[in-house]
């Protein structure tokens, strides 16, 4: 669940409300991340590899603090049926990390809806 503040890393996709009744033609990735409730991040940078191909996303697109844990969509072309790997570092106001965290799905729901869980750890901790 997020927490006030934090909604607006939910992506919200146009055909949202379409999800209950019929299935998506692209694949839709819920990435939900978490991390240490001292961790105070202005943004995420986010390099996802897919299909062959990598991405980098910054989450949200203006440094803006918010808490974790949250979430944010990613839509992928229903070709790609994985793995799909994605690596996050949590970014302070001046754009150094303050934690990372790294996860692979090696199966994705094409033309569904698939979470992937990413942990995020503090610089510097054991």
């Amino acid at each position: 669940m997020l927490r006030p503040g934090a909604a607006f890393l939910v992506v919200v996709l146009a055909a949202a409300t379409a999800f209950a009744g019929c299935q998506h033609d692209d694949s839709i990735l819920v990435v939900e991340v978490a991390g240490g409730l001292d961790l105070r991040p202005m943004q995420l940078s986010v390099t996802m590899t897919a299909g062959g191909r990598t991405k980098t996303l910054q989450v949200p697109p203006t440094p803006t603090p918010f808490y974790l844990p949250t979430s944010f969509t990613v839509e992928l072309d229903r070709s790609i049926t994985g793995p799909v790997k994605l690596m996050i570092d949590a970014l302070d106001d001046v754009g150094s990390v303050l934690a990372s965290g790294a996860a692979t799905q090696t199966y994705i729901n094409t033309g569904g809806q698939t979470v992937i869980a990413v942990t995020l750890t503090s610089v510097g901790s054991p």
